[in-house]
């Protein structure tokens, strides 16, 4: 009582340079599967595209793990870290199911990475909103 800790909320360049590397293999990743529409993928390419996802959700959980955010983000990176690491463990159960598993598997792997795909969205979303995001014009 009678202490105030206060914050400045402006986003942290080194920290949000760092965040943005740790990211970039992911939003790449998307993208790619977003252009090839994978819907139409047969079951053994759903099993090889899950498998790549899972790897860089997996690596960007870890870049992210290893970062120390600035106070005013460290919610938001907890989130997004949680996040990411859910994404893959979704991700690796979609490349077992497209690798050989029946539909009702695949087909539950795949709402399982639908869920994943929004609490990520979500993440980012939370960074967002403090001011990390896409340089105005980016």
């Amino acid at each position: 009582i009678g202490r105030t800790q206060s914050y400045d909320l402006t986003p942290e360049r080194a920290y949000a340079r760092h965040l943005a590397a740790a990211l970039e293999e992911v939003d790449l990743r998307r993208r790619q599967i977003a252009r090839t529409g994978a819907r139409a993928a047969t079951p053994d390419e759903v099993g090889r595209l899950g498998g790549d996802l899972a790897a860089s959700f997996s690596r960007a959980a870890a870049a992210l793990a290893a970062l120390e955010p600035p106070p005013p983000a460290k919610a938001a990176h907890a989130l997004l870290t949680r996040a990411l690491g859910t994404a893959a463990a979704a991700y690796t159960a979609l490349a077992s199911a497209g690798s050989g598993g029946g539909a009702s598997e695949l087909l539950h792997a795949r709402a399982r990475v639908r869920a994943a795909e929004a609490s990520v969205d979500e993440g980012l979303e939370a960074f967002s909103l403090l001011g990390y995001g896409p340089a105005p014009g980016g």
